[in-house]
């Protein structure tokens, strides 16, 4: 009993510095900017009546939104820390699940934590644009622990345990988990483990009974069309990882020694694995190779609407976490018998993909002296085989990558713009409309949008519904090509926009501000001026007028046949220019089937 209770408290403090130190942790930096607003709207549907991206839930798909609105329900916390919560568990599932992985193959318990400790480090999956330990609490970083912990007990042969760990991912997750679910079912038909294939199988089940009792989807789109040459240009541009020529040719030479060195791993380990562990892990690294030529047939040739949902492309992550941890293992293994060069050389694959961020080019320089500093380390005291040496080496390659500057995400948040999304939540009605002017492509105002619970007109990272929602592709197209760069005050103004938001270094020395702090200035367009005093609150009063934009919109579509599910219609956008498409290529963590995950 002390010697699992000694386990878990390991595992805990592993978990608790992987979330707080190294590879961390963050919210609203990508996909949490659309997934909070939409657990807000339904949470609340007086919340975002104008916000087309908040309007439009792609979740129906998954228990991700059941889930957090339960969680919300019953701790009475924020969406913000619900989902931080679940990630900091399920984190901690991904790791119990390595653990017990390499305690199968004959490790003893300290060998086996270094092991968890190297996994931890995460990496990034270049191209495809996921993680292998993602930072932030979206679908796809929920699903893929299960699917650790399912391969755990499948390699304990606890087959009710490793059916209902994959179930529970492919709810979260359904891209992630379909390959592995599929692949675990017919090992369990094999084996003749017919109760274990049907919990397995309960998972789709249940969520086809949960999608029909769900109200349907305002957006539908057709799955089995093909892609126009409109929607593939928007989405090559917004979504380009999405499309595998556009990254390919540069990165596939890193696949290829990743899967060399991953099958050079297994074949040093593979007598330690149990035969059906061994048949899961050749089957997903086999998927992950073929998906990216499967991926190129049906969407760059075939035009089918439903991959950019599915994206096929990003089972490479299982080429890439198949690796890492089969090497991290075989690194333990050699030390452990004496072979320190071979120690050396695996360790330096877990370390050196935790080190590259998004570009192997990064390795070159300190970043590459600090991580074989660090393989000979961990080669060293695994050689020693004392715990206290060998708990060291792990915990330092947290530390010491963290110290080097290795981080994988930026610093967007301010105290700033939490002070603007304050005053805006306080002092404006939940129904009016901002734009931030000139933030062109950052992540500032999907942060501002999920804090102050309030609409955007348009922002970068909505965009990212390209990838599923057509309907509202075209509208975001249009309203990016207009208000994607800083415009003329007035122009806002006509487009029914209630606040607009500059920065401060771009004052406008015409206008009084409703509101400003030292970054950010706020100005009211629903009248010609405003008293302020300044960095305090102003009196903002709900809206009383629609621009005239809005009120030709609303009229149209009562005037329809079939009218809008929505109060509020999008105001009409043929005051704007053409639209131009730019050629701009984006990485951006996403999606599955309509309304499963997000962009």
């Amino acid at each position: 009993m002390t010697r699992r209770w000694s386990a878990a408290l390991a595992l805990l403090a592993l978990t608790s510095i992987s979330f707080l130190i190294f590879p961390g942790h963050t919210i609203l930096q990508a996909d949490t900017q659309i997934y909070i607003p939409i657990l807000e709207r339904l949470n609340d549907p007086s919340l975002f009546a104008n916000d087309e991206m908040a309007k439009r839930p792609h979740v129906q798909f998954t228990f991700f939104d059941e889930v957090g609105l339960l969680l919300r329900r019953i701790t009475r916390l924020s969406f913000e820390q619900v989902l931080m919560g679940q990630q900091f568990v399920y984190r901690a599932v991904a790791i119990l699940g390595v653990y017990l992985l390499a305690l199968a193959t004959g490790l003893r318990p300290i060998l086996a934590w270094l092991a968890a400790a190297l996994v931890s480090l995460g990496a990034a999956v270049i191209g495809p644009a996921v993680l292998i330990v993602e930072y932030e609490p979206v679908p796809r970083g929920f699903a893929l622990p299960f699917v650790v912990f399912s391969l755990a007990m499948v390699s304990y042969r606890r087959w009710l345990f490793a059916a209902a760990a994959a179930t529970i991912a492919f709810s979260f997750h359904p891209p992630t988990a379909l390959a592995y679910g599929v692949a675990l079912l017919v090992l369990l038909l094999w084996n003749k483990e017919f109760k274990a294939s049907g919990v397995l199988a309960s998972g789709p089940l249940v969520m086809v009974i949960a999608i029909l009792v769900q109200d349907p989807s305002p957006d539908k789109l057709p799955l089995f069309q093909r892609i126009d040459p409109m929607l593939e240009d928007l989405q090559r541009m917004r979504a380009a990882y999405n499309w595998v020529s556009l990254w390919l040719g540069r990165w596939i030479y890193l696949y290829v020694i990743l899967t060399i060195l991953g099958f050079l791993a297994w074949l040093r380990i593979r007598r330690y694995f149990s035969r059906e562990l061994n048949i899961l892990v050749l089957a997903l690294s086999i998927i992950g190779l073929l998906s990216v030529p499967l991926s190129y047939l049906l969407l760059e040739r075939m035009k089918l609407m439903v991959v950019p949902q599915f994206q096929p492309g990003r089972y490479l992550l299982y080429v890439t976490f198949f690796t890492i941890l089969l090497t991290s293992i075989a690194a333990i293994h050699a030390g452990a018998r004496g072979s320190y060069v071979e120690a050396v050389l695996f360790f330096l694959v877990p370390l050196g993909m935790a080190a590259t961020e998004w570009d192997p080019a990064k390795l070159l320089g300190t970043r590459s002296a600090v991580v074989l500093i660090l393989a000979l380390g961990c080669a060293w005291s695994v050689r020693q085989q004392q715990p206290w040496l060998i708990a060291i080496a792990g915990l330092l390659s947290f530390f010491a990558l963290s110290w080097i500057g290795v981080q994988n995400y930026a610093e967007v948040h301010s105290d700033d713009l939490d002070r603007l999304a304050g005053w805006a939540l306080a002092n404006t009605s939940k129904d009016a409309v901002f734009q931030f002017a000139d933030s062109e492509k950052k992540l500032d105002p999907g942060i501002f949008r999920a804090r102050a619970k309030r609409a955007l007109y348009v922002d970068w990272k909505s965009g990212g519904q390209v990838n599923f929602l057509r309907d509202f592709s075209v509208l975001w197209r249009d309203r990016w090509d207009l208000l994607g760069r800083q415009q003329d005050i007035d122009v806002y103004r006509k487009l029914g926009i209630d606040y607009v938001v500059f920065q401060a270094s771009n004052k406008q020395p015409a206008q009084t501000p409703v509101y400003e702090n030292a970054r950010w200035v706020v100005y009211d367009l629903r009248k010609s001026s405003t008293s302020l005093r300044d960095g305090t609150e102003a009196w903002a009063p709900a809206r009383v007028t629609e621009m005239a934009a809005a009120a030709l919109a609303n009229r149209s579509a009562c005037s329809t046949a079939k009218p809008s599910v929505s109060a509020t219609a999008s105001p009409a956008l043929n005051v704007s220019p053409a639209a131009v498409v730019s050629a701009t290529s984006t990485a951006n963590p996403g999606a599955w089937m309509p309304m499963l995950t997000s962009a």
